[in-house]
């Protein structure tokens, strides 16, 4: 009887867990259910999962982090990168698309960063974070 407690209470918060997510990446994302994969998870239920336009690499990162970009990333779009208390760390413009952009950390300390892709808009296109660890 315990178990089946247990089991219907992580299929309640997993079904939650993913209508956050599901709703989380429709609002953030600008592409398209085209772009999305569908993913079960181990109780059968369906995720979305969107292909991302910016990987970041290795993470965590010590001496340098790397940047690539999709090939449907706008060439006139801007990467920033923002410490964890919100300071304004580096501005990259994306001249080709489809390429890769390597930072130097010299002058970042240990923690967390995030970094938003803009259009030329100032729309944002992607969000992610990455670890610096020195």
């Amino acid at each position: 009887m315990e178990k089946n407690i247990q089991f219907i209470v992580r299929l309640i918060f997993t079904a939650m867990l993913v209508f956050v997510i599901q709703t989380n990446a429709s609002a953030v994302s600008t592409r398209g259910l085209d772009d999305s994969v569908k993913v079960f998870n181990e109780y059968g239920i369906p995720t979305l999962v969107t292909a991302r336009l910016v990987t970041c690499y290795p993470n965590p990162a010590t001496s340098y982090i790397n940047f690539k970009f999709d090939n449907t990333v706008p060439a006139s779009s801007t990467l920033s990168i923002y410490s964890f208390t919100g300071r304004k760390m580096t501005v990259l413009t994306v001249i080709n698309n489809n390429s890769i952009i390597r930072i130097p950390l010299d002058n970042y300390f240990r923690g967390l960063y995030m970094y938003q892709l803009c259009d030329a808009n100032g729309n944002i296109l992607e969000s992610g974070r990455f670890l610096v660890k020195n």
